[in-house]
């Protein structure tokens, strides 16, 4: 059956034989067909009529439902859906972004490793068996597993965006190492009551902060003013500091305003900071489980 008018072609194109200086017809069928005004040419991979007929129809329905043509998702490289990751990630302000010093070039951690090992690489030969071999690379390099897993989550994250934007069918299986286990246990309000209790008045301001903010230890240590908007008790605080800490206020005050008195109270730690802290925070918060 011949495709009738406007709804594509299936042709032998015309080939070159360079040794012969003849031409002759290519051995498998071509399909042609529009998309979005566009042509798009295939390779049926068949030397039969009819199976060329049948994936060119197949081929139009997929165009008519909005699906990316099996030609373009050929070509489409692991550069190209980092791309669309990144300027996602800077569209929404994506707090793991950051400046490399050495470059000026904002990129996220573990980019690099990922940049190294899949350099042009087809996005359809990305598979499960080539994440386990990127997975064991790092491992020889001395990566933890949960370092490992953060970074192959931008790559699980970049091929979802991929298949959301119609640029891709599917996405492989993803075997991502075991994260890190919590971090020592919960303790309970009054439990904490009397370790601050214990504690020498110089720090109980600063554990009190970590407490009522799960504010990982490292993070709370590099909080400067710089981070805090101005004046103190402005409403605002750096994307940074509020990935670090996360609040969970039973009051209608905002967790980012919240987050701002305490960092406020323990960047310039005084008798009288101190005290307003920890009276606001036994009044506006709880501590998070």
């Amino acid at each position: 059956m011949k495709p009738q008018h406007g709804q594509g072609t299936v042709i032998r194109l015309k080939q070159k034989v360079p040794k012969t200086n003849t031409v002759r017809d290519s051995r498998f069928w071509y399909i042609l067909y529009y998309v979005a005004g566009r042509q798009v040419r295939e390779n049926s991979k068949t030397d039969n009529y009819q199976e060329a007929y049948d994936l060119l129809v197949k081929r139009r329905t997929e165009a008519e439902k909005g699906e990316q043509p099996a030609s373009d998702i050929a070509k489409l490289r692991y550069e190209d859906i980092r791309d669309s990751l990144m300027l996602d990630y800077t569209n929404r302000k994506v707090a793991s972004l950051y400046q490399r010093k050495r470059d000026g070039v904002t990129t996220v951690q573990g980019l690099d490793y990922l940049n190294t090992f899949f350099k042009k690489k087809l996005v359809a030969q990305i598979d499960t068996d080539l994440l386990r071999k990127y997975i064991s690379w790092r491992q020889k390099e001395g990566d933890e597993d949960p370092t490992i897993r953060r970074q192959l989550k931008h790559l699980e994250v970049a091929f979802n965006l991929a298949v959301k934007e119609n640029k891709l069918k599917s996405t492989p299986y993803f075997p991502l190492p075991k994260d890190s286990e919590p971090a020592g246990q919960y303790i309970a309000p009054e439990d904490f009551q009397k370790i601050l209790t214990a504690l020498p008045d110089a720090l109980r301001s600063f554990y009190t902060f970590l407490y009522y903010t799960s504010c990982r230890l490292g993070a709370a240590q590099e909080i400067r003013w710089p981070m805090v908007s101005a004046p103190n008790y402005s409403r605002r605080c750096s994307a940074r500091m509020a990935t670090a800490c996360s609040i969970r206020p039973t009051t209608d005050m905002s967790g980012t305003r919240l987050l701002t008195r305490l960092a406020s109270a323990y960047v310039t730690p005084s008798a009288e900071r101190t005290k307003a802290l920890a009276s606001m925070i036994c009044g506006s918060a709880r501590p998070s489980t």
